[in-house]
């Protein structure tokens, strides 16, 4: 977290998602993720930073993801797809010093990792809980220590 910014604030445009659930049972499993950012707009009215967002989850039965299993098949409960809008009230001067390179490059990986960690840091109070409580009944298996840009380490410090 950046203390000198404002905390992001996440607004949800949509949710799709296709799951096959089982009346009274609840699976446990594992969960794929990928978070795309594109790149960010500095906006007058209300004043900050904006920036569209797209997260998909593939959500598998334990013991099945692809990195669980030698053979291609994917065999899945369902898949998430939800797209949103980041938005960080501030002036441009304050995050110019955050987004000089991804602007420039429009890849979101280019941008100070620190802040990436910062435009992430609600994604699981405000998007994936919510989804989690929807899927309570029949999936298990949205981790709550899911990270998408991994905080600052010691050796950064």
């Amino acid at each position: 977290m950046i203390p000198t910014l404002e905390l992001p604030e996440y607004y949800l445009e949509s949710v799709d998602m296709d799951v096959s659930p089982t009346v009274g049972e609840t699976v446990v499993g594992v969960l794929g993720s990928n978070l795309q950012v594109e790149s960010p707009t500095l906006k007058d009215e209300p004043e900050g930073l904006q920036c569209e967002a797209a997260l998909s989850l593939q959500l598998f039965y334990n013991g099945k993801a692809p990195w669980q299993v030698d053979e291609e098949v994917e065999e899945r409960f369902g898949t998430v797809d939800t797209e949103f809008v980041i938005y960080v009230p501030g002036e441009e001067s304050q995050f110019e010093p955050y987004i000089e390179e991804w602007l420039s490059t429009e890849e979101y990986k280019a941008a100070d990792r620190e802040f990436r960690h910062h435009l992430e840091s609600g994604i699981l109070q405000y998007i994936l809980d919510p989804i989690g409580e929807l899927l309570e009944n029949s999936y298990n298996g949205i981790v709550p220590r899911i990270a998408f840009t991994s905080g600052p380490s010691e050796r950064d410090a």
